[in-house]
């Protein structure tokens, strides 16, 4: 932000509607409008790390720790007749989950 210059960028076929997160680790976690949440280098911002949910999410990560060990959550969720205008998202199923991953 101090310098006004752009790192780094990579361009997807559609929006996110997630929100992002980053960690202290170098580690920026996202959810893609087709459900797969990924984990992208803060630097380069290529994928390092993804899993497929099935539905999208339109709520950030979070991340918390219990006990020293480090957790990601992601709430995906989707409707019928919600954000169809991606080829990839049209055939979502409905229904909303709690997805929690461990660092």
């Amino acid at each position: 932000m101090t310098t006004n210059k752009i790192v780094a960028k990579h361009v997807y076929p559609h929006e996110f509607k997630a929100g992002s997160m980053a960690t202290a680790g170098g580690l920026v976690y996202t959810v893609r409008l087709t459900g797969e949440v990924i984990a992208l280098d803060d630097r380069s911002l290529e994928e390092l790390w993804s899993f497929s949910t099935g539905m999208s999410a339109k709520a950030p990560p979070i991340s918390y720790a219990v006990n020293g060990k480090q957790y990601i959550a992601v709430i995906t969720a989707a409707q019928p007749g919600a954000t169809m205008l991606y080829p990839g998202v049209k055939n979502l199923p409905a229904g909303s989950m709690l997805w929690v991953f461990t660092l």
